[in-house]
């Protein structure tokens, strides 16, 4: 079982995981957007008051 799993591991491309590096670090980088996002308009909308 053990065996197995390390030989899976070995198989595991250098392509798939430079893929799931690339959409961790586009996610990271959506949520630093967002967070600026929410940092800058929420107090200006805040002061509109609808």
């Amino acid at each position: 079982m053990v065996f197995e799993f390390i030989s899976e591991w070995e198989s595991f491309n250098l392509q798939q995981l430079a893929c799931m590096a690339y959409n961790l670090g586009l996610l990271y980088f959506m949520w630093d957007v967002a967070k600026f996002i929410i940092v800058n308009m929420v107090p200006k909308l805040r002061r509109r008051k609808f």
